[in-house]
């Protein structure tokens, strides 16, 4: 993880996942998929994701930019600063949470989170699809 911290100047939208991952963007407009410390699947999912970074980037495995993130109240989407755990609604601690840095710009082209098989002869970096596939079944992911 770089060790700057960037800071945060919108939050666009909430993502699929357990642990409610936030779309977030800098003040150049660079996107970035933040994870929050006290998400429900825990700070080890955090440390996780930086481990499992840290590794496929020595196996030369293409994989997003991590790096520390300054999220804050008083931004535009800062409403979605909360967790929603069955009914109730856990508010997010401003400060600095895990963030990985969007390859592209989810609003101009379609990031997906499961692989469609029709889709498969369209992936530009297959070696490091599969590369990932097998690392991330190796480490039980």
């Amino acid at each position: 993880m770089s060790t700057s911290v960037v800071p945060i100047h919108s939050i666009e939208r909430r993502m699929r996942g357990g642990s409610q991952s936030l779309l977030v963007r800098d003040a150049a407009g660079n996107p970035y998929i933040a994870k929050c410390v006290g998400n429900p699947q825990g700070t080890r999912t955090l440390i996780n994701e930086w481990v499992v970074g840290r590794l496929l980037k020595h196996l030369r495995v293409s994989t997003p930019e991590v790096q520390a993130l300054q999220i804050g109240r008083g931004i535009p989407g800062d409403k979605l600063l909360e967790f929603e755990t069955g009914n109730r609604k856990v508010p997010i601690a401003p400060g600095v949470h895990f963030g990985s840095r969007c390859p592209v710009d989810p609003e101009r082209k379609a990031v997906l989170d499961f692989l469609p098989r029709r889709l498969l002869d369209k992936v530009g970096n297959l070696p490091d699809l599969l590369l990932a596939f097998v690392f991330d079944r190796w480490v039980n992911q």
